[in-house]
Parts: structure tokens; C-alpha cells; sequence
């Protein structure tokens, strides 16, 4: 089990806005791109990974079999055809950007923290990611979390029990599976020697789902 700390250095501004419905067609106000610049300036940069690896064993009917018991999702099993290994992981802004939204009394301030908050635990998946593949010099697919395609929800429970209690000072209630702190991402990853489909999105039939990793142009570049 590997625990990190990372630091994003340029917030990605194109994907807070694309995360806020603004397009090439629908550009935000200048007023809003403005106060947006000021809360920048106001978000903790930090974020917190934490992975542990767990190998291959076998598969069955599509379903990929761990150390740490089955992966309950075909798709996820079609997404690691070449795996060797599946990582457990979590990535959180932590609680201090759960206080930055709860002590927000500005609607359009909470919006805008709201999806800085997103994007900014989504830049440290990418960059535990990063980091994953850097230290075992293999390939890692994008991240996989309960909830996504045929994945339940329910399996956050194997996420956590691979990851200790409290891992990060994360915490999960047993029958909605939401995370506190809010802004925290749990995933699994396919590891492997091979290429692996990166994109889980391209095995998912959800085609109208409005949070599909698209194809081609990704949905930020868009947004000027």
C-alpha cells in the first residue's frame, strides 16, 4: 500500500467550466470568468492519493477475479482483457475544501467551489495514475468507480476494505456509499504489461450519459 501527496500546480480551468454546463455555444459571462479567477486563488492545491495492488487470479464469465475476491462489473473485466493486476484506490481534496463549500452563503461562489472541488480530485486521480504507472512501469487504464456502467455502487465496501479504515481520514456511510470528505474519488484501475482500453466510457452502453468520456474531442476542448 502506497500513500502520496500531490500537488496541482495549474487547475485545469476548461474542464471547471465544461463540469458547469459552458460550451462554445454557451460562454460563461465575464463577470462569472472573473470571480472565478478570485476563487482560484482561494482552493487548496493539495490532494491526497492512497493505492494498494492486488493480482490477477483468474477469470470468470467476463468477471475478473483478486487476491481481493471478485470485481463485481463485466465491463470492467472487458477493460482489463490484458491486466495482470487490479489497484484499489481513493484521492481526496480533504476537509478542508468540504469547509470552503459549507461556509460559502454565495450561490453562484458555491457552484463555481463546487466544481473546482471536482476537478481538482479528478486532476489527482490522473496524477496518482501518473504515478502508478511511473512506479511499476506498466500501463494503468483510466479510473473505474462504483457507480460507473454495471459497476454498483455497493462495492465501494471492497474499495474500503482493501484500503484500511479511515484510509486518508475518508470515511463512507454503508447504505448511501457517499464519501466524506465529499470531494474524494474511489476507484479501481487495470494494471498490465500490455495496452490496455483506457477508456471504460468506449464499453459502457449508457450512450446519453451526460458524464461519457468522449471520443475524439474531449468535451473541455470546447470551452475556449
Amino acid at each position: 500500500m502506497k500513500e502520496c501527496i500531490f500537488v496541482i500546480d495549474e487547475i485545469d480551468r476548461k474542464q471547471v467550466l465544461a463540469a458547469l454546463g459552458y460550451s462554445a455555444s454557451n460562454l460563461p459571462s465575464e463577470q462569472l470568468l472573473s470571480r472565478f479567477d478570485e476563487l482560484l486563488d482561494t482552493v487548496a492545491r493539495e490532494v491526497k492519493g492512497l493505492y494498494v495492488r492486488k493480482n490477477i487470479i483468474g477469470r470468470d464469465n467476463d468477471l475478473v477475479l483478486t487476491d481481493a475476491g471478485v470485481i463485481d462489473s463485466q465491463s470492467f473485466g472487458e477493460l482489463a482483457a490484458s491486466a495482470d493486476s487490479v489497484a484499489f484506490a481513493l484521492v481526496t481534496a480533504g476537509h478542508e475544501m468540504d469547509e470552503l463549500l459549507h461556509g460559502c452563503n454565495d450561490m453562484v461562489d458555491a457552484m463555481l467551489l463546487d466544481a473546482l472541488g471536482s476537478v481538482i480530485v479528478e486532476q489527482g486521480v490522473e496524477l496518482l495514475r501518473n504515478e502508478l504507472s511511473h512506479v511499476l512501469g506498466k500501463y494503468v487504464s483510466l479510473p473505474f468507480s462504483p457507480g460507473y456502467c454495471d459497476y454498483p455502487l455497493a462495492e465501494q465496501e471492497c474499495i474500503f476494505t482493501q484500503l484500511g479504515d479511515s484510509p486518508l481520514g475518508v470515511n463512507y456511510h454503508p447504505v448511501s456509499f457517499m464519501m466524506s470528505p465529499v470531494k474524494t474519488i474511489s476507484c479501481i484501475l487495470a494494471v498490465g504489461d500490455l495496452p490496455l482500453e483506457t477508456n471504460p466510457c468506449s464499453l459502457c452502453r449508457l450512450e446519453m450519459c451526460q458524464m461519457r468520456r468522449m471520443t475524439g474531442k474531449n468535451i473541455a476542448e470546447v470551452v475556449a
